[in-house]
């Protein structure tokens, strides 16, 4: 159970990672407007990019930790 929190924060924080890089090219791209002037389908983007890798991530690591598992079993 332990091991599976670790995993999933390591997951989090890669995803956290991913999530704040498309932010900062976000913008990159909008070029000194500040952020209030941001489009709003802009941050909701970026949002919706953080929580599918998060998703993502926290499954490749479960189905990891399940295929270390089923092989010690063996």
């Amino acid at each position: 159970m332990l091991e599976m929190i670790k995993v999933m924060k390591m997951g989090w924080i890669k995803a956290m990672h991913r999530g704040i890089i498309v932010i900062f090219i976000l913008l990159m791209l909008m070029e000194g407007t500040e952020i209030i002037h941001m489009p709003v389908w802009l941050i909701y983007a970026s949002v919706a990019v953080t929580f599918v890798s998060t998703s993502i991530n926290l499954i490749d690591a479960i189905n990891e930790k399940r295929r270390e598992k089923k092989n010690s079993d063996i």
